[in-house]
């Protein structure tokens, strides 16, 4: 009861967010509009070519929509109490793994754990984000699959196994991260789950792991081959694995040939069973995958270094996650000397071979399927801080069994630690409140996210819509002339955005010499700017508002910006559309120039020309009236 009222009290002001702008307001339209949308859609798109294949958020957005029409509340609502599932999860995986490492439960140990994940600021982007509860969904059947591995090893009963396989097969149908939990059941079902003395931290050879380290980063400094690393590396676990098992064969004793092909066979039905599915689905994968995996073979010993950042990177936002950004695409080299301290880590912790050391290789397993996206080619971002939701619960598990081992047998600083993680608990809950309160509007989010990455133009854009949405016109006007002297680059979309305001407020003028300035600055190719300056110019004729001069100026500039348009489009509709609007003007003139320049672009074959020709007519017959 305590876990549920914490994660309601923090997370509350989500349940009151806006739809973001950011893939959301995009998913909940489509699902909103597609009137085909159902399970078998869903599950075999039958698309010519797909990226991410996630089926189960489909059939989220789809329950959305057939319970309580998708509702933006709501939505959230379900996020919340998804994560508030898993945090339950995490609680009873921790106390079934505590009992099994020591033998014993303890109280605090399962608690702890709970809250730091359920509060940890990492994940209130994948809580907020409503896109982002494919994190959410993978972890709730990630952590039913653990649940069922630790009591089938606990009872050797044979279908929680099974369970466990299946609910991990599912887990894939959320998220392609799925695969590193894959890789990992073996760790949770192969290393010995009781606790020995020479498995505790205290065997942690801080002198040989700094030797190591030395010669890695030596080498990464000055060879520049992380080929090289990476044999440094294999010498530390050879060492390691020398020194453990020199009178000791338990490692062998459990590795037997059987277990590992029934495993790998397990685990390659399941990875084959979702890429059939995914190729029913698509029939095949988006560029953007193709060229990430080209860009990894072209320089492999950037790429290793590359991902030794990003794991460098992601292992330091859980430690110290402030401050939180919600768009990432570039690190500092330096994390890759943090990386290289990971990577040593995990050959200690697999070496060790305790259910804790499983539980933190684990977590590493989750992170490495985004690895790749530091590339920047497939998402939207190349870092992004839900890419570790789940595994910084396995890493909070890992490090609550190893330090409830350790103060076990001393009081005093059992007391100790669990007044700090009180304390860490506490600040938790504040960071992740106060994140919250800034995921409730898209100004507020946009506003941070740009102050954190400034150079970056798309998110500009994105903070112009957010203020035109607020309908906050200054602030807007403020950071569209900013952008337009700062960045090279062009977007029509803040043009549109800013002028659509400026006509929904009456500033025809101001909206129109914006409108002009951007058609030239992108040399008349947009059709959006083209369509809106047609629209805009035909209103300010028709609003009674302008003297007879300025209507046949206004008139005269129509029919340019619309013929550039149809030259583009090859729509003579527009023209058509704009010579009946002159008619019911009263402009005879305008309307006849735009009948006759439409009839000069048709085809004789065009089945609108014999409408121009009679609305031709009509408009010549008025002149000559007049």
């Amino acid at each position: 009861m305590l876990l549920v009222a914490a994660v309601f009290a923090v997370f509350y002001p989500s349940l009151f967010s806006e739809v973001c702008l950011v893939d959301d307001y995009g998913a909940i339209m489509s699902t909103l509009n597609d009137d085909k949308l159902s399970f078998g859609t869903i599950l075999f798109p039958r698309s010519l070519e797909g990226g991410y294949y996630r089926p189960l958020i489909g059939f989220s957005y789809w329950f959305d929509r057939q319970a309580w029409f998708l509702d933006e509340h709501l939505m959230h609502f379900e996020n919340v109490v998804a994560h508030l599932c898993n945090a339950l999860l995490v609680y009873f995986i921790c106390r079934k793994a505590d009992g099994l490492y020591r033998g014993k439960y303890n109280t605090w140990i399962p608690l702890f754990a709970a809250l730091l994940f359920a509060l940890h600021p990492i994940v209130t982007e994948s809580v907020n984000w409503i896109s982002g509860r494919t994190d959410i969904m993978m972890g709730n059947f990630v952590f039913l699959s653990v649940l069922g591995l630790l009591h089938f090893r606990e009872t050797g009963k044979r279908w929680l196994l099974v369970f466990a396989l299946v609910s991990a097969g599912i887990a894939l149908l959320a998220k392609e991260a799925a695969f590193g939990f894959l890789i990992g059941i073996p760790l949770l079902l192969w290393f010995p789950i009781g606790c020995k003395l020479g498995h505790i931290p205290g065997r942690f050879n801080v002198i040989r792991f700094l030797v190591y380290y030395s010669l890695a980063v030596i080498t990464a400094i000055f060879i520049g081959s992380y080929w090289v690393v990476l044999l440094v590396c294999a010498g530390y676990s050879a060492h390691l694995l020398l020194i453990e098992y020199t009178n000791d064969d338990s490692l062998f004793q459990t590795l037997t040939i059987r277990r590992v092909q029934w495993f790998a066979i397990s685990i390659a039905v399941t990875a084959l069973l979702f890429v059939a599915l995914r190729k029913l689905a698509f029939t095949s994968s988006v560029a953007k995958i193709g060229q990430t995996v080209t860009l990894m073979f072209a320089d492999t010993s950037y790429t290793i270094s590359l991902f030794v950042g990003a794991a460098g990177f992601y292992v330091k936002k859980f430690f110290l996650p402030l401050p939180l950004n919600f768009f990432i695409t570039e690190i500092d080299p330096l994390y890759d000397f943090m990386g290289i301290a990971i990577l040593l880590l995990c050959m200690h912790l697999v070496v060790v071979r305790s259910l804790p050391s499983a539980m933190c290789v684990v977590g590493f397993l989750l992170m490495a399927p985004a690895l790749p996206f530091a590339f920047g080619t497939i998402a939207w971002n190349a870092y992004a801080e839900r890419y570790i939701y789940l595994s910084s619960a396995f890493w909070v598990i890992a490090i609550l069994l190893f330090a409830g081992r350790l103060v076990e047998r001393h009081e005093r600083i059992n007391t100790a630690v669990i007044g700090m993680m009180g304390a860490l608990c506490f600040l938790a809950a504040v960071a992740s409140y106060n994140r919250n309160i800034v995921w409730q509007t898209n100004v507020a989010l946009m506003r941070d996210t740009v102050a954190q990455s400034p150079k970056k133009r798309k998110l500009r854009d994105i903070y112009i819509h957010a203020l035109v949405n607020a309908r906050l016109l200054n602030e807007a006007e403020k950071e569209y002339r900013y952008a337009l002297q700062h960045f090279p680059t062009h977007d029509d979309k803040a043009d549109l955005m800013v002028g659509r305001l400026m006509v929904k407020e009456g500033r025809y003028n101001d909206a129109l010499e914006l409108y002009q300035k951007a058609l030239i600055r992108t040399k008349f190719s947009s059709e959006p700017l083209l369509a809106s300056v047609v629209r805009l110019l035909r209103e300010m004729r028709q609003s009674g508002r302008v003297a007879n001069a300025e209507r046949l100026r206004l008139s005269g500039l129509e029919q340019e910006y619309a013929a550039r348009l149809y030259s583009m489009t090859r729509n003579p509709s527009l023209l058509i559309e704009g010579g009946t609007a002159a008619m019911r003007a009263g402009s005879f003139s305008a309307a006849y120039t735009s009948f006759d320049t439409a009839l000069r672009y048709m085809l004789p074959t065009d089945h609108q020309r014999r409408t121009a020709e009679r609305l031709k007519s009509e408009a010549r017959n008025q002149l000559n009236e007049q």
